[in-house]
């Protein structure tokens, strides 16, 4: 029975939730590959457009700071410090800005479900999940290591950082665990094999929005706690397990120098940057660089320069040059950094809008995933790769658009929209 509901679902899958979806799932993917899916999606909707007597949507003010964010990104280039460098790095990279907002305004979306493209979003995370634990398990069985099983070596056979595919399961697991109220045997084995992915990738601040929104649903609908206590202690138990296997990195990591890293006028060559060290010490150079005028604190040194300024940071602490290929791993240190104050403004306002608007339609899915971008990019400069952004902009006007077709609510009570 559970099968038949799966195929009935499978059957009224129309060709643009399929490929709404896989663009979704086709982060792992090389980029050309990703380029070419997102191409021929524009086409189908613009061809759909002139073909059909299709109506633009309205203009909503997140278009307007998606918008404002690129222009921004560009004006950017007047003030660089590089502008050869400039231009190479902003006017493709982040044209996205411009055109996933542009493609919703002229996307008939009426018979498009929200709900069938998750559902199929996490069949194809599934896939993927199964498709890297199966490499690492493989490389264990033919060179008797366990390293391509967890971090970023477990999703190092495509090239792939961690991060991003932690926020893709991520999304995936929320949609199971709170959008679908009664879970099916293939559901629960896919929410299953997405919670081990995610812990296996071994990403702190995943692996604790996970327990956390695990918790909170489970508390709601089960209403016992010895039975929430019971999965809670699972969730751990196998986090310690995962750990204790890898060597005990994540519990290395958790005890960071912070007084060296914040105070220390000398680093020398042997200095090791953890996570969070790592990120503290670059919100310190970022201070520095400002106390020095070296970077604009209003306008920034312009889109693309950041790297080259962090590096010069790096020589003159004599830090290991292995640290010159880490960005800010701050999304808004970032932007301050190379577009200036007006950057994580926008952004926020981005954020703050999307997250308003979920929260007073009870879309409780929606708002776990934009809290989730919230605090994503504290840690990690997410919207300054092509994959970041598509992951982002693709989900995050998949949440708040209301031009979706509403017969199929994602779960009772809470609405589509």
């Amino acid at each position: 029975m559970q099968l038949k509901h799966f195929d009935r679902i499978v059957n009224k899958i129309n060709l643009m939730e399929f490929w709404y979806a896989f663009l979704l799932a086709s982060l792992p993917l090389p980029f050309n590959f990703q380029n070419i899916i997102f191409i021929g999606f524009i086409l189908a909707i613009i061809y759909n457009f002139f073909s059909s007597s299709s109506k633009t949507s309205k203009y909503r003010i997140y278009h307007l700071f998606c918008y404002l964010i690129y222009l921004l990104i560009i004006t950017s280039i007047i003030w660089s410090s590089n502008i050869p460098l400039s231009v190479d790095k902003g006017i493709l990279r982040f044209l996205n800005f411009i055109l996933i907002p542009s493609i919703f305004l002229i996307w008939n979306r009426s018979k498009v479900s929200k709900y069938r493209i998750l559902v199929i979003f996490s069949f194809f995370v599934t896939c993927w999940a199964v498709f890297f634990i199966t490499c690492g398990i493989f490389y264990w069985l033919i060179h008797h290591s366990i390293d391509k099983l967890f971090h970023h070596e477990l999703v190092s056979v495509l090239g792939l950082n961690r991060i991003y595919v932690s926020a893709m399961v991520f999304i995936s697991v929320l949609h199971l665990i709170i959008n679908i109220k009664f879970l099916s045997k293939y559901r629960q084995l896919f929410l299953v094999i997405q919670v081990l992915f995610l812990f296996l990738l071994s990403s702190k601040l995943f692996i604790a929005l996970s327990i956390m929104a695990i918790s909170i649903v489970y508390v709601i609908r089960i209403k016992k706690v010895i039975k929430v206590a019971m999965i809670i202690g699972i969730l751990l138990i196998s986090f310690m397990t995962i750990n204790s296997l890898n060597r005990g990195k994540l519990l290395t990591e958790l005890n960071p120098n912070l007084e060296q890293t914040l105070y220390s006028d000398t680093f020398g060559q042997l200095y090791y940057a953890n996570g969070i060290n790592l990120r503290m010490l670059y919100i310190r150079f970022y201070c520095e660089l400002v106390k020095e005028e070296r970077v604009n604190f209003f306008l920034g040194s312009g889109i693309g320069t950041s790297q080259i300024i962090l590096n010069q940071k790096i020589d003159e602490y004599d830090i290991w040059r292995g640290y010159k290929q880490f960005n800010y791993h701050n999304q808004y240190i970032q932007g301050l950094a190379e577009m200036g104050l007006l950057y994580p403004v926008f952004l926020c306002f981005l954020l703050i809008i999307g997250f308003r608007k979920l929260v007073l339609q009870k879309n409780y899915f929606g708002v776990g995933v934009i809290f989730m971008f919230i605090i994503l990019f504290f840690s990690e400069s997410f919207l300054y790769r092509q994959k970041g952004i598509y992951l982002f902009l693709l989900i995050y006007f998949l949440l708040i658009d209301d031009n979706f077709n509403v017969k199929r609510t994602l779960n009772k009570g809470v609405s589509t929209k």
